[in-house]
């Protein structure tokens, strides 16, 4: 939902010209991000269990949506 969200807001802000390498730097920087959390996903399921580790997965996706969501409503204002 995240990605979602930022490709349309940069959609309708950026101008053309500007988008297509903001847009491959959004994509490149989330492919990083997705590395950090596949990987601490794994580690968390390995150490504890795949229950702890999804919720665990769901409370920072929930916190860093809530983030992005407040952010955007301050840019649009």
């Amino acid at each position: 939902m995240l990605f979602v969200t930022s490709s349309d807001y940069i959609n309708r802000l950026i101008p053309s010209q500007y988008r297509a390498t903001i847009i491959s730097f959004s994509s490149m920087v989330f492919s990083v991000v997705m590395i950090v959390i596949f990987s601490s996903f794994g580690k968390m399921a390995d150490t504890f269990s795949f229950g702890i580790a999804f919720i665990s997965l769901a409370a920072v996706g929930s916190f860093l949506y809530g983030l992005n969501m407040r952010v955007l409503a301050k840019l649009e204002m």
